[in-house]
């Protein structure tokens, strides 16, 4: 938080971006928790960014398949369309309250709930507003439905993190595969996994 302001400081709110997600409904993590948490830390960060991007969790058969392992003591719940507007909303008030903007990343059905943008991890408009002088054009390149991306060159590794997130799209088996494709890597080569 502390890094956010004084990056904002030296170029400007409209710099920094933040996510707020996957949001997980959870008999440990309710709506209610999530908003309690999101107004913590946009009020500690309140000034330092104005954008927000925010998504709710994708059951892909991965991550409903970790998922299910934390049970018992883990019931997740997955909201409906009208739920999630709902909470929206008030995701969105408190977003207002502390002059950010919230931007849905593939959440089309979100764009209905007023103030809710699309996000766009690269946003030619966001570049252009912040450098002028960029006279760059790239083609649309959504990923799925909802997504507002431009053509990009993605410098990440499926299957290569050790932080063993639950929820996690891109480790599909962190024994079999993140572990060994992990060691694998070399930091002074120029490529991220050789």
């Amino acid at each position: 938080i502390v890094l956010m302001h004084r990056l904002a400081a030296m170029l400007s709110p409209g710099h920094i971006q933040w996510r707020y997600d996957p949001i997980i409904f959870s008999n440990r993590t309710p709506p209610e928790w999530h908003l309690e948490n999101f107004a913590r830390l946009a009020e500690r960060i309140s000034g330092a960014t104005q954008h927000c991007t925010f998504s709710f969790v994708d059951f892909y058969q991965k991550t409903r398949r970790n998922l299910a392992r934390l049970a018992p003591e883990v019931v997740v719940h997955a909201p409906g369309a009208e739920e999630k507007c709902a909470f929206t909303r008030q995701l969105q008030e408190i977003a207002a309250q502390h002059g950010m903007e919230l931007h849905a990343c593939c959440e089309p059905e979100m764009l209905e709930v007023p103030g809710i943008r699309m996000a766009r991890c690269v946003d030619l408009e966001r570049i252009r507003a912040l450098y002028p002088e960029v006279a760059v054009v790239l083609p649309a390149r959504p990923s799925r439905p909802g997504c507002g991306c431009v053509a990009s060159k993605d410098i990440g590794a499926y299957d290569s993190c050790l932080f063993r997130c639950t929820y996690c799209y891109a480790n599909a088996d962190f024994e079999k595969r993140s572990r060994p494709r992990h060691a694998r890597h070399h930091p002074a080569s120029a490529v991220l996994i050789p």
